[in-house]
């Protein structure tokens, strides 16, 4: 039984052997030419994916649940966007009150000579 650290192992090496003597143009097309094979793979997959999904029964939507539904989403959107704004309003009136305190001098003020005095004693 192997491991997957076999296999990279595995990989690894047989990746440094075909290096091995190679410029960097000709290792460089060896990986373009790699990776044209892993999109063409992944290109048939989807292929095969979409066909797959196209033979499927698809239930169709009852028109008036889709309405519903929408109706709702929309509802939700703009509960949604309300209150972001709300939040983003508040930011600012925080934000606003910090700078009108550093403005004014309300907050925290600097100690004076008196204070020094004071706390000394």
């Amino acid at each position: 039984m192997t491991t997957d650290d076999d296999v990279d192992n595995w990989l690894e090496n047989a990746v440094a052997a075909d290096s091995v003597g190679k410029s960097e143009v000709e290792l460089r097309a060896q990986r373009a030419y790699a990776l044209e094979g892993l999109v063409t793979a992944l290109a048939v997959d989807v292929a095969k994916e979409l066909t797959v999904l196209s033979a499927m029964d698809i239930e169709t939507i009852d028109p008036d649940q889709h309405v519903e539904t929408m109706t709702a989403l929309l509802e939700a959107d703009e509960f949604v966007t309300l209150l972001l704004l709300s939040i983003d309003e508040i930011s600012r009136q925080v934000a606003k009150t910090r700078n009108t305190r550093r403005q004014s001098g309300t907050g925290r003020r600097k100690r004076t000579e008196k204070d020094k005095k004071t706390s000394l004693h």
